[in-house]
């Protein structure tokens, strides 16, 4: 978990620099590692670049955030986790590119160079992130295909605002409490789905699978959003492809498929745990890891001898496979 924040306002106008440095402080718990803010001069636009980094690759200095390539033109700010980096470098070596980190923000940021808007259909992972071409004034923003990682916006006609989280954005450019927002939660306890829709008037979400589009070259500013993934598409397709397969081929393609996804997900250059209740999904996960990676270890909600929790279920599977757990479970 990072945060990422950025400013356009129009020259005359406050400098992004003062509001980005609120968004920055106020997203420290998503980032406690290292801070920075990058601002630069566009024709008729003052900007700014924030970033909260929680590292997980690369532990060095070299790839925090905001970004930028040796030319001085591409600037990006993410978070999130590409996990197939390492074929996209790989392929991008091929390619003459070099790297000076080993990170999978320096990997995005040529990929977007290379490909521009056709190397988000390479990325495996969940992310949120920001890519500025300085020569023709533009910015993407992106948003992973099921919104695990948030991305909000404000727009009107002389200024530009993005972050990962609301409260700084909303203080400081006085957005309004959504109270349909609120009445929908509090009647159906649903808030996070697949729209635009936040916590704040005037602060929208960036949906699920969608980008986003801005040019700053001239006003009053317009950002062109389109849909690149849709999960139902997906299925759909998915469902044809299989439809005459045996069971023994199905059961084959899902073992393939969640063996695949597991150790690619563990690529880590911290140490990696697991979040194990017992049920079949996180039980099914941490057997799977415990094939490539025995020193895992399993954090549960739950006491090992009080059948009213999830514990017991743990300890059976931890006696089993010998997976160290840690069992948490609060005091009055």
């Amino acid at each position: 978990m990072c945060g990422i924040s950025g400013g356009f306002e129009l020259k005359g106008n406050i400098r992004p620099l003062t509001i980005v440095k609120e968004i920055v402080l106020d997203q420290n718990s998503r980032g406690p590692d290292a801070s920075k803010i990058t601002e630069f001069e566009l024709t008729n636009f003052n900007s700014a670049f924030g970033h909260n980094r929680l590292s997980i690759l690369d532990l060095d200095e070299r790839s925090n955030q905001p970004m930028v390539d040796r030319s001085n033109r591409y600037s990006l700010v993410y978070n999130g986790e590409i996990y197939n980096y390492i074929e996209i470098r790989n392929e991008l070596i091929e390619k003459g590119y070099h790297f000076e980190t080993t990170s999978d923000t320096e990997v995005l940021l040529y990929a977007l160079i290379c490909w521009g808007r056709s190397a988000i259909n390479k990325l495996n992972g969940m992310f949120a992130f920001a890519f500025f071409d300085k020569k023709d004034e533009k910015l993407l923003l992106v948003r992973d295909r099921f919104g695990v990682k948030p991305l909000f916006y404000f727009l009107n006609d002389e200024r530009f605002y993005f972050a990962s989280t609301t409260r700084a954005v909303a203080k400081i450019l006085d957005c309004s409490p959504n109270q349909s927002y609120a009445r929908r939660g509090l009647i159906s306890g649903v808030y996070d789905d697949d729209t635009d829709f936040s916590a704040y008037n005037n602060l929208p979400s960036l949906p699920p699978g969608y980008l986003a589009e801005i040019s700053f070259k001239n006003t009053p500013l317009f950002i062109n959003i389109t849909q690149y993934y849709d999960l139902y598409t997906g299925v759909k397709s998915t469902l044809e492809e299989i439809r005459n397969d045996t069971d023994d081929i199905l059961i084959e393609r899902v073992r393939s498929l969640l063996l695949s996804s597991i150790n690619i997900w563990l690529r880590s250059d911290v140490p990696i745990g697991i979040s194990i209740s017992g049920g079949l999904d996180s039980t099914s996960i941490a057997a799977f890891v415990l094939q490539n990676q025995k020193n895992l270890l399993g954090y549960t909600l739950g006491e090992p001898m009080n059948v009213k929790t999830e514990g017991p279920l743990v300890k059976l599977f931890s006696h089993k496979t010998g997976m160290e757990v840690k069992y948490i479970w609060p005091s009055a």
